[in-house]
């Protein structure tokens, strides 16, 4: 079939042409458009379609669930790092020589009596600060091996049987301050034993799975 379009493009301005389909006549359309219409003018057109473009698709956009965003928020949040809590340290921590003691094999007998006698050395070594190992009692559920980490702490106010009793740490710790050196524990906050009480008790300080169940570290 063979068409003949005429198209009005300025006024007393009038073209025919003969074309074979319609789309061929859209074509010649843009054709003409891009030769008469000043560049300006085509700018000025091709942004508005682009804006009004825009304004189709960010109606058509769906609506988020308001609800559903808020309580993903909530679930998240508890996901974030806390803020850090900042301590003064003491003067006596402060250009000090720091000895790390494991209580359990740094002697043959692994107690804290054992340990008293090597205090003098450690003196005269310079040390300034005994760093003590954990020394609470360890866990019994899912320990590592037979004798279980000192960082699985069942007991934070315990002391741990295989050192000694209270009475002995106590006198460890009046021996060291008597020959003038300081005591720090290698106290674990952040993790404890499977069997200490503080997990029944405060089930919410742990750090727990997607499906809640506590995180082993």
């Amino acid at each position: 079939m063979h068409f003949t379009t005429q198209i009005s493009i300025l006024p007393k301005s009038r073209l025919q042409f003969p074309v074979n389909n319609p789309s061929t006549a859209r074509i010649a359309v843009i054709r003409i458009l891009r030769n008469r219409f000043p560049m300006h003018i085509l700018s000025c057109i091709t942004c508005l379609i682009f804006v009004l473009f825009s304004l189709l698709l960010s109606c058509s956009e769906p609506k988020t669930d308001t609800a559903f965003s808020d309580s993903t928020s909530s679930d998240l949040s508890r996901y974030l790092p806390k803020e850090y809590v900042e301590l003064t340290h003491p003067e006596w921590t402060k250009n000090a020589t720091i000895y790390e003691v494991n209580v359990r094999q740094y002697t043959p007998e692994g107690t804290f009596k054992a340990l008293e006698t090597h205090l003098p050395r450690l003196k005269e070594m310079g040390v300034d600060i005994i760093w003590l190992m954990p020394v609470h009692p360890i866990g019994e559920k899912n320990r590592k091996g037979t004798l279980g980490s000192y960082y699985a702490v069942r007991d934070y106010y315990g002391i741990n049987p295989e050192f000694g009793s209270l009475k002995d740490f106590k006198s460890l710790v009046d021996k060291i301050h008597s020959l003038g050196m300081h005591v720090i524990l290698d106290w674990v906050a952040n993790h404890s034993a499977w069997d200490n009480p503080l997990v029944a008790a405060h089930p919410e300080w742990y750090s727990k799975s997607r499906t809640g169940k506590f995180q082993s570290t």
